[in-house]
């Protein structure tokens, strides 16, 4: 079993391996997950979610396409993806 933090409180998600969308326990915000098959999957999004953390979306596209030709079916792909199209930042609240 992984444990990845919550995108919204930072709490800890307990999955189990292959599931794509996981329920946080403590502020109950559903999310999707990446697919980590292998280190180069994980590398990958190590990259792309760099470049869209500092504003360099296109390069972050570009990876994000590079994982769905890969494996299509990967829905935190999709999202990160949207995000990049749109420029959307996820910001603290003051």
């Amino acid at each position: 079993m992984t444990i990845f933090k919550c995108k919204m409180c930072g709490g800890a998600l307990e999955i189990n391996n292959n599931e794509t969308v996981a329920t946080c326990e403590y502020c109950g915000t559903q999310q999707t997950l990446p697919k980590l098959d292998d280190d180069r999957r994980a590398n990958l999004y190590d990259r792309a979610n760099h470049f869209r953390r500092n504003n360099e979306f296109d390069k972050a596209m570009g990876i994000y396409e590079q994982i769905l030709n890969e494996d299509n079916t990967d829905a935190e792909a999709y999202w990160s993806l949207v995000l990049c199209r749109y420029g959307i930042e996820y910001v603290e609240d003051p």
